[in-house]
């Protein structure tokens, strides 16, 4: 997904989507409350800010988040990406 950016528009980009046949969704560039984003760095703060807390690596903190299933799925969000 992009917001429509120049580099997202070209005709190298559309090439290279469509020789790995990746379907390119695009979103709001002035509304980014609408495509998910910002809660994903919300997110990503939340997770470092507790790990920091708690004395402990982010880096492990963000790879239990991976690997947990979430958003009502069955599988984790690495899961999702890897199928």
């Amino acid at each position: 997904m992009s917001d429509n950016g120049p580099n997202f528009t070209s005709r190298e980009f559309k090439l290279f989507t469509d020789s790995y046949n990746i379907e390119h969704m695009t979103s709001s560039p002035t509304y980014v409350q609408s495509n998910g984003k910002e809660n994903n760095v919300k997110t990503a703060k939340k997770i470092t800010q507790k790990a920091l807390d708690a004395h402990a690596d982010p880096y492990l903190a963000f790879l239990d988040f991976r690997n947990t299933p979430t958003g009502g799925y069955k599988t984790s969000p690495a899961q999702r990406i890897l199928n």
